[in-house]
């Protein structure tokens, strides 16, 4: 059942009213307080849905359990799109073995009629400027069922209010499927799941990076629903990096799927007097940017700089699809940046690394970048845009370095930011 109370402001006004009738020669004028609408409404996880979490049995099925929340997203007249939390769950709150539950929650001047969205766990409720879910926050992940049943396997539901009521029921619907992943060897003769540390998975748009302690298996990772969609997976163990690349793929939203993959070893850097402006190829070989490379053989990183037999090799494009990403989850999609080299480590450059990848300029520390970006294109890459990017460089006290192209020179931020600053580039470099 719903209810719903409104702290008014009537008795105030009224207050007011006798007060001025009795001093005159006082202006008396109220100020507006906020509406404060509290309201219950009954919450199910979708029991039709084929649960992400069946796949281990029972055991995984989401459940509402004491003491979690639901989050809600709705319009706040005053401040526009606003989040609130449910109270917690009581024992007494749930009931139908766990798939559902009386949930209340307080809202600040809601519009009356206005869009919400419920989302659950509430510690997903993060939301872009557009009021869409912020899917950067399933980048990182540690491969546990218990993480992922607990923190990362969304449910959600869209609506509106009735006035500035509540719909007295509502079904939430699994947003992510699941995969139970177990890796072998190239002939499937032996599994290597225990020993793997690190693992990738990227569809192309979205990538996700899996950092765990080596551990007997499966490994579970949440994803975006993909359909026919080429697939690319890397995993590290030790001094070893495994790739695979599956073609054609689907995992529909709120399924979960047993898999097994063969995992090949990566490619060993083999670079032959690596130069400015070369290409490495997917073979872990380079070529002149020009150069006729060998059937199926693509460019993942164009030589930026050169040191002696070492140098750094700069990605073809940004990470994260080339949309904005924090610090944290830059640092390990980078790191995780496929194909995996033997011989070779993705990561975000440091200070020191960008300043190398540039031609000195005419100031202290501004360097031109046009070299660089023309090698870029040249090798059929996409250029640095005028935008910052992160560096991997410590700033102190919770903070990074970032670094702006502007006009054909770049400049290091020497202030920092915050690693939470949410509207950086990144962009992995090959060190060899």
């Amino acid at each position: 059942m719903k209810t719903i109370k409104f702290l008014s402001i009537t008795a105030l006004v009224v207050m007011g009213a006798i007060l001025a009738g009795c001093a005159k020669e006082l202006d008396v004028n109220p100020v507006a307080e906020d509406n404060i609408v509290v309201c219950t409404t009954t919450v199910t996880l979708d029991v039709d849905d084929t649960k992400a979490l069946s796949i281990v049995g029972d055991k995984g099925v989401k459940t509402f359990a004491k003491g979690e929340q639901v989050a809600l997203h709705y319009y706040d007249n005053t401040k526009g799109w606003s989040d609130a939390s449910s109270q917690a769950l009581s024992e007494e709150d749930i009931s139908a073995d766990g798939k559902t539950a009386t949930l209340t929650f307080e809202l600040t001047n809601p519009k009356a009629n206005g869009n919400i969205i419920f989302c659950y766990p509430a510690a997903l409720v993060k939301f872009n400027n557009y009021g869409e879910f912020d899917y950067n926050q399933i980048i990182l992940q540690n491969g546990t069922l218990a993480s992922l049943s607990a923190n990362l396997d969304l449910a959600t539901a869209s609506g509106n209010l009735s006035g500035t009521n509540l719909p007295a029921n509502v079904t939430l619907t699994n947003q992510l499927a699941i995969l139970a992943i177990t890796l072998k060897n190239s002939d499937g003769s032996s599994d290597i799941t225990s020993t793997i540390t690190g693992l990738t998975l990227s569809d192309g748009t979205n990538t996700y990076s899996i950092s765990r302690s080596a551990a007997a298996g499966p490994i579970y990772v949440a994803i975006q629903p993909v359909s026919n969609k080429n697939i690319t997976i890397t995993a590290t163990s030790g001094s070893n990096s495994y790739t695979k690349s599956l073609t054609g793929k689907t995992y529909a939203a709120g399924n979960g799927y047993n898999v097994s993959w063969r995992m090949e070893s990566a490619p060993t850097l083999g670079l032959k007097s690596p130069s400015f402006g070369q290409v490495i190829g997917s073979d872990g070989k380079n070529y002149a940017y020009n150069a006729t490379r060998p059937s199926g053989v693509t460019a993942v990183a164009v030589i930026a700089y050169v040191s002696g037999n070492h140098g750094l090799a700069i990605a073809m494009t940004d990470e994260n699809n080339d949309n904005y990403i924090k610090w944290d989850p830059a640092m390990a999609v980078a790191a995780a940046h496929a194909p995996k080299f033997s011989g070779g480590t993705w990561r975000i450059p440091s200070r020191n690394e960008w300043k190398n990848m540039f031609k000195p300029g005419s100031k202290y520390d501004q360097y031109l970048y046009n070299d660089l970006n023309t090698a870029i294109v040249n090798a059929g890459g996409t250029p640095l845009p005028q935008k910052s990017y992160w560096t991997s460089t410590d700033g102190g006290s919770n903070r990074k370095y970032i670094m702006t192209f502007s006009d054909g020179t770049y400049v290091i931020d020497g202030s920092s930011q915050g690693k939470e600053l949410g509207t950086i580039r990144a962009r992995a470099c090959l060190a060899f």
